[in-house]
Order: C-alpha cells, then sequence, then structure tokens
C-alpha cells in the first residue's frame, strides 16, 4: 500500500465516497436543525449544550437566504465563550447550504486572519464533513489537477466555497475571486488590547471605506468579540457610538458569570457565587482561568469589565484608616 498524508487521504477518501454515492444514489442528509446538526458536523467542537447566546447567532445564520441582506450581526462575547469556533462554523454552515460563495475572514492582523482561515480548512477537512458534504470538503481542483487555493489564507473548496482571510493591517487590496464580492465578512478578533486611539481610529476607516464596501448588495456580515477596552470598536458597537452597521443585532455583552462574587483567600482569589453563562466554561473552568490568568484578566476579557484604568492594582479593595493609626514612617 502506498502511505499518503492524512490531509490527502482524506482527500482521496472524500472522493471516492462521492463516487459511490453518485453511483448508488446513496447521499447522507445532515439534520435539518442546528442543534443537532452541529454536533453531527463538529462533534469535538460542540459537546456541550448550547448557551442562549449561541441560539442567537445560530437563529440569525440559519436565517440567512440567499441575495437577501440580512440585518448585521453583532456579538460581545467574554473569552472563552466559543466566540471563532462558532463563527468559523457559520462559515462553513453556509457554504454547506450553499446560501453563501465567498467569504471575508477580517482580523486585526493578517496572522490571526490567517488562523481563523486554517482552523476553518481544518474543520472542513474533518471526517464527519466530508460524509455529509463531499465537495464542500475537497479542494477545488483546476483543470491540470492542481489545487486552485488550499493556502493559509485562501480556501476554495470544490463545492465553490471560497474563505479568504483578510488583516485590517494590510487592507483589502487584491482580494477578489474572478471579479466577485464577498457575501459575507466576518469580524473576528479586529481589536487589540494596546490599541491606540489613533489605531482604533484607522481600522474603523478601514473597515467603512474599503472593507464594507466591497461586499455584494446582499452582503452578511458578523462582528464577534468581547470588548477589550472602553475606546475599542466592539465597546462603540455595543454602546451605539458606532455610526456604521446602524441596524445591527446585538447580543451581550454576556459575561462568562451572571452575578460574579469572589473573595481573596490565602492571596488566591476564590469565586463564591455567581452563574456560568454556559457549561463549556462553568464555574469551575472560570476558577481556572482566575487561577491562570489572574483575576484582572478575567474580569476585563471575560466579565467586559473594561472600565478600569488597569495595572496591578484593580482587583485590591482598599481599607481607608485614620491617620492617627498609621504606623510610624521614615522619611527618605
Amino acid at each position: 500500500k502506498t502511505l499518503l498524508p492524512s490531509s490527502l487521504q482524506l482527500r482521496a477518501r472524500a472522493q471516492l465516497e462521492l463516487t459511490r454515492r453518485q453511483r448508488t444514489g446513496n447521499v447522507l442528509t445532515a439534520p435539518a436543525n442546528w442543534r443537532d446538526r452541529l454536533p453531527s458536523l463538529f462533534p469535538r467542537h460542540f459537546s456541550k449544550p448550547f448557551a442562549p447566546r449561541h441560539g442567537e447567532l445560530w437563529d440569525w445564520v440559519t436565517g440567512i437566504q440567499a441575495g437577501a441582506r440580512p440585518r448585521p450581526f453583532t456579538a460581545f462575547w467574554g473569552r472563552g465563550g466559543a466566540k471563532s469556533t462558532n463563527a468559523e462554523a457559520a462559515v462553513i454552515d453556509l457554504g454547506a447550504r450553499g446560501v453563501r460563495r465567498y467569504c471575508w475572514y477580517v482580523s486585526g492582523t493578517q496572522d490571526k486572519a490567517d488562523s481563523h482561515v486554517e482552523n476553518i480548512g481544518a474543520m472542513l477537512e474533518s471526517a464527519n464533513v466530508s460524509k455529509y458534504y463531499p465537495e464542500l470538503s475537497r479542494r477545488m481542483i483546476g483543470k491540470y489537477g492542481n489545487s486552485k487555493g488550499w493556502r493559509r489564507n485562501r480556501l476554495r473548496t470544490a463545492s465553490g466555497l471560497t474563505v479568504d482571510s483578510l488583516g485590517l493591517d494590510t487592507g483589502a487590496r487584491g482580494m477578489k475571486i474572478e471579479d466577485a464580492r464577498p457575501d459575507i465578512i466576518i469580524f473576528d478578533d479586529v481589536d487589540e488590547l494596546h490599541d491606540t486611539l489613533a489605531i482604533t481610529t484607522k481600522k474603523i476607516q478601514t473597515i467603512t471605506q474599503s472593507v464594507l464596501p466591497s461586499g455584494s448588495t446582499d452582503c452578511a456580515v458578523m462582528f464577534i468579540q468581547n470588548l477589550i477596552h472602553p475606546q475599542s470598536i466592539a465597546s462603540m458597537l455595543a454602546d451605539g457610538r458606532a455610526d456604521f452597521l446602524t441596524d445591527r443585532i446585538v447580543s451581550g455583552p454576556h459575561p462568562a458569570v451572571e452575578g460574579l462574587v469572589y473573595e481573596q483567600k490565602n492571596g488566591r482569589f476564590v469565586i463564591t457565587g455567581g452563574v456560568a453563562t454556559w457549561d463549556g466554561q462553568s464555574l469551575e473552568v472560570c476558577q481556572q482561568q482566575i487561577d491562570t490568568w489572574g483575576l484582572s484578566a478575567f474580569l476585563q476579557e471575560s466579565q467586559h469589565d473594561v472600565d478600569r484604568a488597569g495595572g496591578i492594582w484593580n482587583h485590591i479593595e482598599f481599607q481607608h484608616e485614620d491617620y492617627d493609626k498609621l504606623p510610624v514612617f521614615t522619611k527618605t
């Protein structure tokens, strides 16, 4: 037997399976309901019950139809809430249903955008996708048998779905497929923690003057991000300051824990109350994240507590003492 790389084996099996089904007429049909379809296609990614916020997004995704522009969907979910997993799966689901064919996946940097497209590629090549959608899991092949696009920044499937990555640090120059305009644009990881006002302004200009105007007339737009800081693009969209995507649907901001209560015990911050908003990020998982990231980072990244001034003293509750009770200080 000839040993092939796993990706080549997968494509070969997918092609054989497609040929067999075409010959026998035995085609597997994915579940019609997204709550059943997603675990069937991506059992590793969707192993936990869906939170209400996930339902908001997927009700929007399944409502998208060819030729019709949906209202933009903006989701403000905390870190660890499966933002990117759902956004990446949405691209595949829309391609599988045939209602969208050309996606721009946009992030703050080209490297981040490329990483998301690589994740989509891995999901497309999974065994379960090839079972239900063989052509979607195969690479588009040119006249002479060469792949027409399966790179770090571009995916082109045999079914006709194309996914391009776009970093706001590189712009939208030269991004097109045979004069086609993107009919879905997803913004994910657009904001950075240390973005200055000038950087944020430049990103907004790129989004509103280069990226969004490049979309088709029926373009579906998704923006998904945690708030990061008070002057981030996500914060402006969430509180109404942004003057673009004005007819947007707003999901959130949704924290990891509703009614979070914590206290310091032996130098460690411990969750003592609150309700996790998703089983995939339970209180136990949140406690692990606090232990690993630190309390300040967790509050900012997962709880959207972005009004803090910053620094290592954010989480400290100071005790005030009368001056005459202070110890004797040495002047230096």
